[in-house]
Parts: C-alpha cells; structure tokens; sequence
C-alpha cells in the first residue's frame, strides 16, 4: 500500500519530507504557517493533520480529544505460519481462556500467519505477558508449541475511545484526520478503515474550497467535511463500546449477562450472535452521506 501511495505523489509532484515532522502551526484566516524539525518554515493554504494520537497539528489549533480510556490492556504477538499449515483458518475469540488463567484471547488468521491478542489485567501484568520469555512459557497453553520459535512482533495497546471536540480549526484552514481526529479500539478496524474515508474526505473539501472565490462557500465545504466524520467517529465510538461492554463487563450484571449467554449458545444461534459482537461490537459501518468519486489512478 505504501509504495502505490508513494508512487502515486511521485506521479503528480508531490514532495514528500522524510524523517521531519511540524514543531509549531500557526493557524490564520489566510492560511497556514508551519515550522519544520529542520528549521524549514512552509506556508500552505490548508493543512490536513494526519500526524497521529500526540498530534502536534491538533494540539497547535487547541483541539481535544474528548471521551475516556478503558481498563483493557492487550498484548499483540505476530506468529509466521509453520511450514505445514492448514490453508482453511478461521478467526476465534475466547472469553476467560482457561489454558491462560481465565483471561480473553483472539486468534486471528492472516496471509503468512497469524496475530494473537491477549488482554492483560494490570500494567504490570502487561509487561510481563510481552515478554519474550514468558510468551513462550504460555504460548504453548493457547495455540502448537512450535509457534514459540515463530515470533516476529510484539506490542502492546490500551483501549481508548476518543474523538476531536472539532475536527477543523476556526479559521476552516486546518483539518484532522485519522488517529489526530479519533482514537478507538483495534477491533474491527475502525481506525484505519474510517481514517481512509477522513482522509479522503478532507481532500475534496480542500479541493472545492480551493475553488470557492468566497470565505463563506470555503467555510461551507470544510463544515460539511468536518459535521460528517465527526458523525462517523461518534458512531464507531458507540459501536467499539458494544464490544468493550461484553469483553471486560464492568457491573456485576453485565458479567452474569454474559455467562447466561455463555450458557444459551449451545441451542441459540441469537445468543451466539450477541456474544459475537465482542471482538468487534456492532456489526456493520455508518453510511457515508455520499459516494466520493474520486479519479482512479493510472
């Protein structure tokens, strides 16, 4: 993906400033100024800030994330394949695996191999389940023991749920997109999937506005980027929170909820469905206001 990216801004010109990041904005009704790492001072029209959860960009133009973090503390393993694996693999989620002391566990497939989640209970215990010795002391509870000597990634993640209070500054010059704009848990993909639309969402705006001979009608064109993904990161703010919800219940009653269910699914594909939900919370995506047409590449 990233080298068709790179080879598409090369196609049209685009400079692309390695190792380099934005110290310092300033945001103005004529547009943006920017002091690089490199002493480099850039001016723009409209800058689109896509520099992560510690954006520089956002915190520049005073924007807050706004929502909370959960309890949830999660170790991510990548596993390479072994030489005689099965080509039919399927996803699995496991409340309370019993072979790691009644914590959850995601088994998911991918080409190559495979991605293990399991969530942590403390800080401390976040640590020690990351580290490499003790992967392979525990490794072998969950999944084939040969998968000990197939590590190639380990990190760890909290959950959070937060979106930007605006995702445009109040000049309509600067506009956030991605982990700058919102933050969720991985589950399902939100982040990035949405953060494709944000992106690309924002770069029609500029280019209408860019159009538009009238602060008003710029105005107009970044408001109607900004009320949209802001929409769509509330929407899978609320959908991520159905999951979280089933997979670290916090009151006593969701915990019996979710062993009742437990209990159902060996006769009700409905309780199944409802338990489900956990790895990814509600199923499906919000319905963008309109279809982006934007020009095919090559």
């Amino acid at each position: 993906t990233e080298r068709i990216l790179r080879a598409a801004c090369q196609r049209k010109g685009i400079e692309i400033r390695w190792n380099t990041s934005a110290i310092r904005m300033e945001s103005r009704e004529d547009g943006v100024s920017l002091l690089l790492s490199d002493g480099t001072q850039v001016s723009a029209d409209f800058v689109i800030g896509a520099d992560g959860a510690k954006s520089t960009v956002r915190k520049s133009v005073g924007i807050e994330l706004k929502g909370e973090a959960t309890d949830s503390r999660w170790v991510i393993i990548d596993l390479a394949a072994l030489d005689d694996e099965s080509d039919h693999k399927e996803l699995s989620f496991h409340y309370a695996h019993p072979g790691v002391g009644g914590r959850n566990v995601l088994i998911l497939p991918f080409k190559g191999g495979w991605r293990l989640d399991i969530e942590a209970r403390t800080d401390e215990e976040l640590q020690t389940f990351s580290d490499p010795a003790a992967i392979r002391n525990w490794l072998p509870n969950v999944m084939d023991a040969r998968y000990c000597d197939k590590i190639d990634f380990v990190s760890t993640y909290r959950f959070y749920q937060l979106a930007a209070e605006r995702f445009a500054d109040s000049h309509r010059r600067v506009l956030l997109v991605g982990e700058a704009a919102h933050l969720f848990p991985p589950w399902g993909g939100r982040g990035l999937n949405s953060g494709i639309m944000d992106a690309a969402s924002a770069a029609e705006a500029i280019s209408l506005s860019l159009a538009e001979s009238t602060r008003e009608a710029r105005y107009r064109h970044v408001d109607a980027f900004e009320q949209d993904r802001r929409e769509a990161a509330y929407f899978n703010m609320e959908s991520a929170a159905i999951g979280v919800d089933m997979m670290a219940p916090r009151t006593l009653r969701d915990r019996v909820k979710r062993e009742w269910l437990a209990l159902r699914t060996r006769w009700s594909s409905n309780a199944a469905r409802v338990l489900s939900s956990g790895p990814n919370g509600r199923a499906g995506g919000r319905p963008a206001r309109r279809l982006l047409c934007l020009p095919q590449s090559g």
